[in-house]
């Protein structure tokens, strides 16, 4: 499992196109996806709300594809924190990964929240205010869209290993735990590009994109 939470070093993406929440208050809508992960989107749960104040203006919501593994724990502590529960219409068995499509989905149907919050059903918060600091780092880069967290191994001390660090930080905003600007421009990459896998077939070969790699 990996761990997000050490805030120092945050990875920043930019874009050309400037644009930024100013003063204005800001609201988080949060999303997850559970596919047969209960026991893993409990505990994202449990530390993202041990370790931020109630102050913090977010919503999450979990999507769930007709998960098949024991929800209860996670039924009771996400009733108890009125966190909602949405089925997606889709199950575990679906042919390929379905959680850029569920995340399209939340995002054009959530367009009057100031910033998005992508999480990993295997998320843990080892740092208390993560997504606020996230959030501090996002709102003093103009230039940038969106940010995510530093991921951490098993027990949170100390960071992934040097060679998958380009795999998860350079080529794409990954969206293990990743903070966006609600803008025109997101919404408009989201509604035409998507959030999806995707596979280009070259002359020669082919590539596989990641969730979130294409939009990136």
């Amino acid at each position: 499992m990996s761990v997000a939470g050490d805030t120092r070093g945050l990875r920043i993406w930019r874009v050309w196109i400037l644009s930024s929440v100013g003063s204005m208050s800001c609201h988080i809508e949060a999303a997850t996806v559970n596919h047969n992960t209960s026991s893993y989107v409990e505990l994202m749960l449990r530390s993202l709300f041990a370790r931020h104040s109630p102050d913090l203006d977010m919503s999450i919501t979990i999507f769930d594809n007709a998960s098949e593994d024991d929800m209860t724990g996670l039924r009771a502590y996400a009733e108890e924190m009125g966190v909602p529960i949405v089925q997606t219409g889709l199950t575990t068995e679906t042919e390929n990964n379905s959680h850029g499509e569920i995340l399209r989905r939340f995002v054009l149907e959530h367009p009057d929240c100031t910033h998005y919050l992508f999480l990993d059903a295997d998320a843990c918060f080892v740092q208390d205010d993560t997504i606020d600091v996230m959030l501090e780092e996002l709102e003093a880069c103009d230039d940038a869209f969106g940010i995510g967290a530093r991921m951490a191994a098993w027990g949170g001390e100390q960071e992934i290993a040097e060679e998958y660090r380009e795999k998860l930080y350079h080529c794409r905003l990954h969206p293990f735990c990743a903070l966006v600007r609600n803008t025109d421009v997101f919404r408009r990459v989201v509604d035409e590009i998507g959030l999806s896998c995707v596979k280009y077939l070259w002359a020669q070969g082919d590539e596989y994109l990641d969730t979130f790699k294409l939009m990136t």
